[in-house]
């Protein structure tokens, strides 16, 4: 019996399974398809036992609160507000930071909160919609299945209603806190362009309405003047396989954060997503693209953060922290002059 089979299985790891045929068939199919190997064969992908678990437990860390998560973003010593939609709310920088494969985007994120933090933003990290539903069991169709468009689309449509309600939701509760802060979403609503083709993307844009669903005003249709204007800056991190190849991860490999990820695509295939990427925000006046210079990668983050603090400073100045740096900086600069003399005095 299908039930007896999954209590069997899930009450090792402190699952509850239930008696109805209904919930243990969906709980088997949201399984069957999250599991290793494309979902196909569970047995098959989870011979070893203690493999099979593991995945199921790393699944179980999307329902569970990380408090470091909640906290890391918050600034101890928030700064000045100075600029409001309205008396009771904050206006919020938004950015998208997007880019190709293997660009560095989760370290940069990680420069950014711990610089910004420090100078009085708190830092809210939106999660990439496609991975979240990838995740939650959500695959994308072969190419042999006959509705493969069909299904990419509804998966694309599915991606752009998430990202506007994620938008929103983030937006009004950082704006009510009456902090400066500054949004990080990982890709934004225009990254969809350079997965599609010209025809579908034209047909999703049609199709998506502007205002949230129940509302008894007339809905408008998004255009791609309306998702620009929802972002103050578009950061375009240039894929490794452009500029750092040797750099450059794919195949079952770990991201910089030191993650396990399937990077599926070849470095030919990484530099064209990334030009596709940056051509769908090529209209955003304040798109800042960050390559792969002879600096290195620790100045590529540090480009991409003072981009970012650039536009906050903007928006909401922080003086005390301007007057911190420049002192800062006045220091390091006399204590470079003093080295200076001390080498010239040993010629």
């Amino acid at each position: 019996c299908m039930v007896s089979v999954w209590r069997r299985h899930f009450k090792d790891i402190g699952y509850f399974v239930g008696a109805s045929c209904c919930a243990a068939a969906a709980l088997s199919t949201n399984a069957l398809r999250s599991c290793p190997n494309n979902g196909r064969h569970y047995a098959a992908a989870c011979e070893d036992k203690e493999q099979g678990f593991s995945w199921l437990r790393r699944r179980k860390l999307m329902n569970t609160v990380d408090k470091g998560l909640m906290s890391l973003g918050y600034s101890s010593r928030p700064g000045v507000v100075t600029s409001r939609y309205s008396p009771q709310k904050t206006e919020v920088i938004r950015i998208v930071l997007t880019g190709g494969p293997c660009a560095g985007k989760s370290s940069a994120l990680e420069h950014l909160t711990r610089e910004a933090t420090a100078a009085g933003y708190d830092v809210y990290a939106a999660p990439e919609i496609a991975t979240l539903l990838l995740n939650s069991g959500c695959q994308f169709a072969e190419s042999a299945d006959p509705r493969c468009q069909q299904r990419l689309k509804v998966f694309q449509q599915g991606i752009m209603a998430m990202q506007l309600q994620m938008e929103r939701s983030i937006t009004d509760i950082a704006s009510s806190t009456g902090r400066p802060s500054i949004i990080v979403f990982d890709r934004g609503l225009l990254d969809g362009k350079a997965y599609v083709g010209d025809a579908m993307w034209a047909n999703l844009v049609d199709e998506t309405e502007a205002s949230a669903p129940g509302f008894e005003k007339p809905r408008k249709h998004i255009t791609e003047e309306y998702m620009l204007r929802r972002y103050n800056m578009i950061i375009h991190l240039v894929t490794a396989a452009d500029g750092a190849p040797q750099f450059y991860k794919w195949g079952k490999t770990k991201d910089d954060s030191g993650r396990d990820v399937i990077r599926g695509e070849t470095p030919e295939q990484a530099i064209v997503l990334d030009e596709k990427t940056r051509k769908a925000y090529s209209n955003h006046p304040r798109l800042v693209v960050i390559d792969n210079g002879p600096d290195g990668f620790q100045a590529k983050l540090r480009r991409c953060t003072e981009a970012i603090l650039a536009v906050a400073m903007e928006i909401h100045p922080q003086h005390q922290f301007l007057g911190n740096k420049i002192q800062k900086l006045e220091q390091e600069n006399a204590q470079l002059k003093s080295e200076i003399e001390l080498l010239r005095s040993r010629k």
